[in-house]
């Protein structure tokens, strides 16, 4: 019994490999096509959405008139610190450890300023569309890529090629063109929100090169997560904004005036729950994005979802000239282009050339120890 019983757990081979009960090896599979596509579709809808959201209860004379910005801001901003908060502690364990005062206060030339331009770009983003339209804000927020570039040069010293600035500033071209016609009608549109958009952007752009400068390998820090990261950016960005709007009689007595009334209390209550929702989903959505595609994918979608929104609104925004409409057409082709060009591949380095009989080259960087690689100091 004890050898029929051996003989079924082990069975004898031929010594042929194609007789071996083993299973082969099974190469990884990913995330399937299905969520992947979901996560795509999600992340737009809530992109789109939220924009949209956003310019109809915010926009001034037109009901429902939370004219508000950083009252309602604040609570994306916290809420996005919550939903970092909650992948902190029940998904992504941090290596550096969980956030803390003391952690903070040790990246805290990186951390703040990251914050204090969050709270420039994500508080005047929404004050802008309280006083202009969604297209406009759109059209003007479609030239970051310039003053991203302007701001890695001068503090980064990153150059770029002359193809990619003229790339830029076709882009740049397009979106004056675009608004020309708008901006002399004037219509809904105000210059200080045309003011407040363009200082939006420039935090917007300034952002990611403090990040890309103090948080980088050679910073000589160890790097922090990227969930750490946005939990101590949204949460400060928060108090700053709570900061502003208690500092702002005008808006901090609308506020309050707003939700003591009766008549819309309820809508204004909707507004910041709806909002701030979305918000937390949309970072959620962000994250599975990545997580289930790639950080590539989530640039090619992102960059969708501009085109999208200024098509768009274009159309809501009732443009008929012909000269609008080129400047949205060179916008549009010219960030195709600029995407793609930033999805080129960054070629590698060759490996260090061996020779057979004396060894690597010892001079070169990245070339294995040998006898003729000298010893340390």
């Amino acid at each position: 019994m004890a050898s029929l019983w051996d003989a079924k757990k082990e069975p004898a081979t031929t010594g042929d490999p194609r007789d071996s009960n083993e299973d082969s090896p099974k190469e990884p599979r990913g995330p399937p096509v299905l969520y992947q596509a979901l996560s795509i579709g999600v992340f737009m809808s809530l992109n789109i959405g939220l924009n949209e959201f956003n310019q109809w209860a915010l926009k001034k004379d037109q009901w429902p008139g939370f004219h508000y910005p950083m009252f309602y801001t604040m609570f994306h901003q916290l809420t996005s610190s919550i939903f970092a908060l909650c992948l902190v502690y029940c998904v992504t364990k941090p290596a550096l450890g969980m956030p803390s005062f003391q952690q903070w206060w040790e990246y805290k030339y990186a951390l703040f300023p990251m914050s204090f331009c969050t709270f420039v770009s994500a508080g005047l983003n929404n004050t802008s569309l309280t006083l202009i339209s969604l297209f406009l804000n759109q059209a003007i927020k479609s030239s970051i890529p310039l003053p991203i570039m302007f701001f890695s040069y001068l503090f980064a010293k990153k150059t770029y090629s002359l193809l990619k600035v003229f790339i830029v500033l076709c882009i740049c071209g397009g979106s004056i063109l675009s608004v020309a016609e708008s901006m002399k009608t004037g219509g809904d549109n105000s210059a200080l929100g045309v003011i407040a958009v363009l200082t939006s952007v420039m935090a917007a752009a300034l952002r990611p090169v403090i990040a890309m400068i103090v948080m980088s390998k050679d910073s000589g820090r160890p790097q922090l997560d990227p969930t750490v990261v946005l939990a101590y950016d949204a949460g400060v960005a928060f108090w700053l904004m709570l900061i502003a709007w208690v500092a702002n009689p005008d808006e901090r007595e609308g506020t309050v005036a707003y939700l003591k009334d009766g008549r819309t209390t309820g809508i204004g209550v909707l507004i910041v729950l709806v909002g701030s929702s979305m918000a937390f989903l949309f970072n959620l959505s962000n994250f599975y994005l990545v997580k289930l595609t790639s950080a590539l994918t989530n640039g090619i979608v992102s960059s969708a979802v501009k085109i999208i929104l200024i098509i768009a609104s274009a159309f809501q925004a009732g443009l008929s000239d012909p000269v609008s409409w080129s400047g949205v057409g060179l916008v549009v082709v010219f960030l195709l282009y600029y995407t793609y060009l930033n999805l080129q591949p960054v070629t590698a380095q060759p490996p260090p050339k061996i020779d057979p009989e004396r060894g690597a080259d010892p001079t070169q960087k990245g070339a294995p120890a040998s006898e003729k690689t000298p010893l340390k100091q």
